[in-house]
């Protein structure tokens, strides 16, 4: 590591890790990186419907990730972007914030109400007001959880004095700068609702004719403005250099790794995403609220442009729910059979599977648009139950249904896209979902090997 290099930190606060990545500036090398278990999870008054985190431990697994970076490298960091889960919510109090010397300063705060939190029912969003933005309100989202929590628990509101909110990065970026009132960037504040990238403001009247407390939503800049300043040395990180708005995960990860503006992203791993970059105007106009079908989503990227991307909820986490259920079979038979064994059977039954002709619908978890689907099985014979031949169906149904979310014929029509950089962890592991998908998107090339990061993403905004 030359001492005469400018490093940028990047952040990435995830649902169950964190993670961080050095970058140097110039270049754009990866120098090292780091990742810790955070262990948040908490136990919810609202059972199975709550999804919370503690955000002491996220902090605490933030700071045992910087201490796996080494001193050297530290010293030469000159930016810190952050990212990370977006959607989410939580509360705390600005002045103690302000006041902390450090992470390992206790300041009180609510519980971080996740991006997964079920509480706002179809019918609980179904009183909430028509938001101003081109973008759907769905369960797990800030301001309607805020909403929530104001109607059925107003005490975490009114009573503990919180006069913050943010995301758990917009709050770890006021924590770093000691920000009595909290910055966020254009990317989360979509996220959260009730927000018009357009108009870049919030829906303040809307919001406060329906009870909703608008004095604690925070600040909003551009993607890749300075929040301020790190206010304290961090380990041998130097104080007073900047620290950036935070930004979205998913925004972060295309960063990382788009090379050409006609390149389009998938991402298979637990979940499913597919996007383009465009121009904001037009495509924000025609993404209408009042489609409520539409697969397709506009989110705010950099400068004017946006995200044209389609995400689906059954992933990765559906092959895992059928190993899963077999290993749950095994057990009731008396067997122990453990993941990796299963997964290596049904990997090689699956290879000598010449065909399927089981037709598979994989929505076990439902889609935002559709939150009602379920997933089934059609077309069972005699002879098309074998464990390779369902299991080789199961994976070409993956692609089938983001087939259904962003055709084929969306991405060629739309002029943008000229090919597909694929990547996850289901993409790098089954050579059936790479054969599917290069079925099912065949007339656009596919370029494997790729790998999104999001802490190299939010590294990547820090500038000189």
């Amino acid at each position: 590591m030359s001492k005469n290099h400018a490093y940028a930190l990047g952040i990435d606060i995830g649902t169950t890790s964190v993670k961080v990545s050095v970058l140097d500036i110039v270049s754009q090398e990866t120098i090292c990186s780091a990742s810790q278990k955070s262990a948040a999870d908490t136990v919810s008054d609202v059972g199975h419907l709550g999804s919370e985190q503690d955000p002491d431990k996220i902090l605490h697994a933030l700071s045992e990730c910087i201490r796996k970076i080494p001193p050297c490298a530290q010293k030469q960091v000159e930016g810190i972007g952050v990212t990370g889960q977006m959607h989410g919510i939580m509360l705390w109090k600005g002045k103690e914030v302000a006041e902390a010397t450090d992470l390992d300063t206790k300041v009180v705060t609510s519980p971080l109400y996740t991006w997964m939190d079920q509480r706002c029912t179809p019918e609980f969003l179904a009183t909430l007001p028509v938001p101003s933005s081109h973008l759907q309100l769905a369960t797990g989202h800030g301001c309607a959880t805020l909403f929530w929590l104001t109607r059925h628990k107003g005490e975490v509101v009114t009573d503990m004095g919180y006069d913050c909110s943010g995301s758990v990065m917009d709050y770890v970026v006021a924590r770093l700068c000691g920000l009595k009132k909290p910055v966020t960037s254009v990317q989360v504040a979509a996220s959260m609702g009730y927000f018009n990238t357009q108009l870049l403001s919030w829906n303040t009247d809307i919001l406060s004719e329906n009870g909703f407390p608008t004095d604690l939503l925070e600040e909003v800049v551009p993607a890749g403005n300075v929040a301020g300043q790190l206010q304290h040395p961090w380990l041998d990180i130097q104080p007073h250099i900047p620290v950036y708005a935070a930004l979205g995960d998913i925004q972060c990860a295309f960063l990382s790794i788009l090379q050409d503006p006609h390149d389009a992203v998938l991402n298979l791993s637990t979940s499913i995403q597919m996007g383009y970059v465009v121009k904001g105007d037009n495509s924000v106009k025609s993404n209408s609220l009042e489609d409520k079908s539409a697969t397709l989503c506009y989110f705010p990227y950099f400068g004017d442009e946006y995200l044209a991307l389609s995400t689906g909820l059954n992933g990765g986490n559906v092959l895992q729910h059928f190993v899963s259920m077999l290993q749950g079979w095994f057990g009731e038979f008396g067997f122990a059979v453990s993941e990796p064994d299963i997964w290596a059977k049904l990997s090689d039954a699956a290879m000598t599977s010449e065909s399927c002709s089981l037709c598979i619908t994989p929505t076990l978890y439902g889609e935002r648009h559709q939150p009602s689907l379920k997933a089934s099985i059609a077309g069972i014979t005699s002879s098309n139950t074998s464990l390779g031949e369902v299991f080789r169906g199961l994976c070409g149904s993956i692609i089938d249904n983001l087939h259904t979310l962003m055709s084929s014929q969306v991405l060629t029509q739309s002029g943008h896209v000229k090919r597909i950089l694929a990547s996850g962890s289901v993409i790098t592991k089954n050579p059936i979902v790479r054969s599917r998908l290069e079925l099912v998107y065949k007339d656009i090339p596919i370029v494997y090997g790729q790998s999104g990061d999001s802490a190299n993403g939010a590294a990547k905004i820090v500038k000189l």
